[in-house]
């Protein structure tokens, strides 16, 4: 979680390639670059 005065973001982070991966189609999680977003989640 991040804090940004009073909204709260809930932060996802991880491989580029692997980010939309689902159970059934999943990538090498070690090519790209590490990435990250961030989602509202209270403000």
């Amino acid at each position: 979680m991040v804090f940004s005065g009073m909204q709260i973001y809930f932060r996802v982070a991880g491989w580029s390639s692997a980010m939309n991966d689902t159970l059934a189609n999943a990538n090498d999680p070690t090519s790209g670059n590490i990435t990250y977003f961030d989602t509202l989640v209270h403000f």
